[in-house]
């Protein structure tokens, strides 16, 4: 259990289990809050600052990502990853892994990218957890970057003027369109360094270890654009391994 963290009436946490892949430890960060009635099971991972609200249910072995919200009454499956700073809304059943800032909420939408839609408490897909994007102190630019990335990856996604769609080749398979992605990403990021003029080494590294500190990221990872290709790539990348997704239905047109 982290520091600063708080603890709300009937919250239960239950202790890692023996032989575990996590070493038999349930991990809650630091400035995490536990609302009244919600349960962490074994062997979670509760990254720093998330929140987990009313009544909310985290199956054993689910990863929540640090600044994660969790809605009320929601359940997220066992083994399954929710990335950083994703909304996961009130009362939905989580039963894939969430991209980090995803936006999930209940209920039926338009199907596309996935498996069929519905009603009922399942998750969806929604769009980005703009909100949160602000609030984290993100890069307008970043943002931008990361809408059209998002829209381009996961098919069915409004364009705007403000992120313009990604000038790149469309592809069936969600995991070609991931590759793309990400290589794309990469060439961006090595021509904005090499545009960008270099500072005196100590300034440098202060800089970057206070964007760093104030968007909640490790230092290695600059941009939130490279953290959702890097994810989606882990989880249906070049070796083909078929993590279930949260992507049932896109934001509608």
């Amino acid at each position: 259990m982290g520091a600063r963290c708080t603890i709300r009436e009937h919250v239960t946490v239950n202790a890692g289990s023996s032989g575990s892949a996590e070493g038999g430890l349930t991990v809650v960060g630091d400035g995490v809050l536990l609302m009244a009635g919600c349960h962490v099971a074994h062997d979670c991972r509760v990254g720093d600052g998330a929140v987990v609200a009313n009544g909310a249910l985290l199956a054993g072995h689910v990863t929540l990502g640090a600044g994660a919200i969790v809605g009320g009454n929601a359940a997220v499956r066992q083994k399954c990853r929710v990335g950083r700073g994703a909304m996961l809304g009130g009362m939905c059943s989580v039963d894939g892994d969430v991209i980090p800032f995803g936006l999930i909420a209940r209920g039926g939408g338009v199907s596309g990218g996935g498996a069929s839609g519905g009603g009922g408490g399942g998750a969806h897909l929604r769009g980005l957890n703009l909100v949160g994007l602000r609030r984290s102190g993100h890069a307008r630019e970043d943002v931008k970057l990361l809408l059209a990335a998002h829209r381009y990856i996961f098919t069915g996604s409004p364009a705007s003027s403000f992120a313009p769609p990604l000038p790149l080749r469309h592809h069936a398979e969600m995991h070609m369109r991931v590759a793309e992605a990400a290589r794309y990403v990469e060439a961006a990021a090595a021509a904005a360094a090499a545009a960008a003029p270099a500072p005196p080494a100590a300034a440098a590294a202060a800089a970057a270890a206070a964007a760093a500190a104030a968007a909640g990221t490790p230092q290695a990872m600059a941009s939130v654009t490279e953290l959702l290709v890097a994810f989606l790539l882990e989880a249906r990348g070049h070796t083909r391994r078929k993590r279930p997704l949260c992507v049932s239905c896109v934001m509608p047109d």
